[in-house]
C-alpha cells in the first residue's frame, strides 16, 4: 500500500488547536477563518484512505490559515467580551 505522510499535517494540526484555543491572542476574523478550514480539512488527517495529494493541499491551508492569523492589539476593546462564545465554540467542534 501506498504510505501517506501526515506528519506536518499533524503538526499544523496540533498548531491550529493551540491557536484555536487562545481566543485572547488573535482577532476574531482571523481565528473565524483558520476555524473554517480547520473543519474543512480535519477529516483529512483521519481518513485512512487519504492520498498525499489531499495531505498537502489539507496542509497547506492550514498552514496559510496560521499564518494569516492577525494578533490583537492591546488595545482591542472587545478583548474580553468574546472570549465564552469562542470557547463553547471550539469546545463543541473538538467534541463533535
Amino acid at each position: 500500500p501506498i504510505v501517506v505522510d501526515k506528519t506536518a499535517l499533524k503538526e499544523n494540526v496540533a498548531k491550529a488547536d493551540t491557536a484555536l484555543a487562545a481566543t485572547d491572542k488573535y482577532t476574531e476574523d482571523s481565528l473565524k477563518k483558520l476555524q473554517d478550514v480547520y473543519k474543512q480539512y480535519a477529516g483529512v488527517l483521519n481518513a485512512e484512505d487519504a492520498t498525499q495529494e489531499q495531505v498537502n493541499e489539507a496542509n497547506k491551508a492550514i498552514k496559510e490559515a496560521l499564518s494569516a492569523l492577525e494578533e490583537k492589539k492591546a488595545d482591542d476593546s472587545d478583548a474580553k467580551s468574546d472570549d465564552s462564545k469562542d470557547t463553547e465554540t471550539i469546545t463543541k467542534m473538538k467534541s463533535s
